[in-house]
């Protein structure tokens, strides 16, 4: 896969996630059957009927919202742990065959997303 966050689009996840209220979320069924709202403030912050509905579907649906702000910020802390290690690693492919020149083309083909013979060689 060649795509990738930008630092900008990453920035701006980690901003909105920074903005919401944060967890834990818990059901509150005296306000309404599907409200969930932060219980560690003074007061209650939280989102209104978000028509879960029932079953096993609604269930997961759910966990997914009790547990969004707190998976996306993991998400954000692995992408940019995964991007470190990337930046290191290509680092040293290139001052490993600077000299051949085969370090570059192993970068290059790297980064399209190409396991060709040349970038295989150079691991």
């Amino acid at each position: 896969m060649t795509d990738h966050l930008t630092e900008q689009q990453l920035t701006d996840i980690e901003n909105r996630t920074n903005a919401a209220t944060k967890g834990p979320w818990e059901h509150h069924p005296a306000y309404g059957p599907n409200f969930f709202a932060n219980t560690t403030g003074l007061y209650l912050q939280g989102v209104g009927d978000l028509n879960f509905g029932v079953g096993e579907q609604a269930r997961a649906d759910e966990e997914f919202v009790k547990h969004a702000q707190q998976d996306v910020g993991a998400l954000l802390a692995e992408v940019r742990r995964l991007q470190t290690q990337r930046k290191y690693l290509i680092g040293q492919l290139a001052k490993r065959d600077a000299e051949s020149g085969a370090g570059d083309r192993a970068v290059v083909e790297f980064l399209r997303g190409e396991t060709a013979p040349a970038a295989e060689a150079a691991l």
